[in-house]
């Protein structure tokens, strides 16, 4: 990258930062707990769930690392000012229209890379009482179970009003790998990444049910294993 052009990423980056410091934290008092560190040497994901424009700007802030990079929709990058913010955290655009495979070719380069790349499995912001009536787009957790790539869980409860304290609960990074190395068909693709948004929700204490939950939970717990990593091998 240009170093003129990173140079004025940094103080965008710095800007940004100072602003949810001075608006958004006195605000909302938003609280992070858990494990704000990433693997050290490794590429990895942090999956959230999603119902606010805040959600992404406040994981950014609280999880510090210059190698947390964000997926957003492409149309943002198309706005000026957002779309230049946006590219000085290093952002990947993503067009939820179309079957974006440089987006994902970008995400798995990212993540080769060394890159933390923070996604949204729901793909867009949901209403809480909706949260599990969608389903959660799987293509990239499985690619992260296939190859054994970390995975960082982001339960966050999304209290948005004054003085509302949102909570963002960081997990310790993990692998999830397929216990009998046989690949999943789509359908049971579509069951684990279910599961993995019911765990990320049931860590904040939020509802998360919907038909068959318990069946994908015990499918779940047959066929994915989850392998803690090391603090040694965390920053």
């Amino acid at each position: 990258m240009n170093k003129d052009y990173e140079w004025v990423s940094k103080c965008l980056r710095g800007i940004a930062r100072a602003l949810v410091a001075v608006i958004l934290l006195p605000f909302y008092w938003p609280k992070a707990t858990g494990n704000l560190k990433g693997p050290k040497e490794e590429g990895c994901i942090l999956i959230a769930n999603h119902h606010s424009l805040l959600d992404p700007i406040l994981m950014t802030y609280f999880f510090k690392s210059t190698r947390l990079n964000f997926v957003a929709k492409a149309e943002l990058f198309r706005i000026p000012v957002i779309g230049r913010f946006l590219r000085a955290f290093h952002s990947i655009p993503l067009d939820r229209n179309a079957a974006d495979i440089k987006a994902s070719k970008t995400i798995l380069s990212e993540i080769k890379a060394g890159k933390m790349v923070g996604i949204f499995l729901q793909g867009t912001r949901v209403k809480l009482h909706e949260a599990s009536k969608e389903q959660p787009h799987a293509s990239i957790l499985y690619y992260a179970i296939r190859r054994g790539i970390p995975v960082i869980h982001v339960s966050i409860d999304p209290r948005y009003h004054l003085f509302g304290r949102p909570r963002f609960l960081f997990g310790d990074p993990i692998r999830y790998l397929v216990n009998d190395k046989v690949a999943l068909d789509k359908t049971e693709q579509d069951k684990v990444a279910r599961e993995v948004m019911r765990l990320i929700y049931e860590k904040v204490e939020l509802p998360y049910e919907y038909d068959g939950w318990e069946e994908n939970r015990l499918f779940f717990n047959q066929r994915i294993k989850t392998v803690p990593i090391s603090e040694r091998e965390s920053l």
